[in-house]
């Protein structure tokens, strides 16, 4: 009695640590013909963000008969499933379930969260696993962000970007007073230095720039301002002395209109007062 009962002490501990490991559930590890429940969720291979459907996450449960039930809750209906139920074949007598969620690879699923609900009789209440959905993606939204002494570039992307590229209007940075460290740019805010400054952004699927106009009017007076910002401000100021332009020769041109017709009446009463005299 003592040795069964370290025994069953013993598959009691195993069966504890395979749970931890694994996601097993339920059921008496000392019970005859016992298989435990175990459950798994992820993706065998990453995606590519091309436009192509692909196995987004695959979820499992392998124990005993009957097969487990398995759904999932996703953020949209764009998905399909691929469900499918294979028997081991051997005395022990367990099934595998497994489920694959497929879709249209895209950028917008990236970092989605989706979940797997496994139903089955040893489970007092249905499982519920998360996964965060992988899709490979390129660079894109890319964003400046000032510090003291300089700019810092970041974007988006899956694998996030690591590779930064910066340039000075099209051409490698001046050798002297301006270097740039990965996603850092440090530059002076100082005349000098003005010019148009772009980041590219890099991962192994491919990159994004952007480009920001450095503008110091004096030395620690500066403003930053994206090239399109600039453009719409330079433009403002055109339109606005346009319009001030054409205002001043309509108030010009009706005062000379005014000084006109006031010399013709002028003319008139003159040339009326002449003829009474006569």
């Amino acid at each position: 009695m003592a040795a069964a009962g370290i025994l069953r002490l013993a598959l009691a501990i195993i069966w504890a640590v395979q749970a931890a490991a694994t996601g097993i559930h339920n059921g008496d590890p000392g019970a005859p013909n016992h298989h435990p429940l175990v459950l798994r969720i992820g993706n065998n291979i990453t995606p590519v963000a091309d436009q192509q459907r692909a196995s987004l996450a695959t979820c499992s449960a392998r124990g005993p008969q009957p097969p487990a039930k398995i759904s999932w809750i996703t953020p949209g209906t764009s998905f399909e499933t691929l469900d499918v139920t294979e028997s081991s074949g051997d005395q022990k007598g367990t099934v595998t379930s497994t489920s694959q969620l497929i879709a249209v690879a895209s950028r917008e699923l990236d970092r989605q969260e989706v979940r797997c609900v496994i139903s089955h009789p040893m489970l007092e209440h249905d499982m519920v696993l998360s996964y965060t959905l992988q899709v490979h993606c390129p660079p894109n939204n890319v964003q400046f962000t000032v510090k003291e002494d300089g700019y810092e570039c970041s974007a988006n992307g899956n694998p996030t970007p690591t590779k930064y590229t910066w340039t000075r209007q099209g051409e490698p940075l001046p050798s002297a007073g301006v270097r740039a460290e990965g996603s850092r740019l440090y530059v002076p805010f100082t005349p000098e230095f003005n010019g148009l400054y772009s980041c590219e952004a890099s991962n192994p699927y491919g990159s994004a720039s952007r480009t920001l106009t450095l503008y110091a009017v004096n030395d620690g007076f500066w403003t930053d301002f994206p090239l399109w910002a600039l453009i719409a401000v330079v433009t403002a100021v055109v339109v606005s002395v346009a319009i001030t332009l054409l205002l001043l020769w309509q108030s010009v041109t009706v005062q000379g209109q005014q000084k006109t017709l006031k010399d013709l009446a002028s003319k008139l009463l003159h040339r009326n007062t002449t003829s009474m005299s006569i």
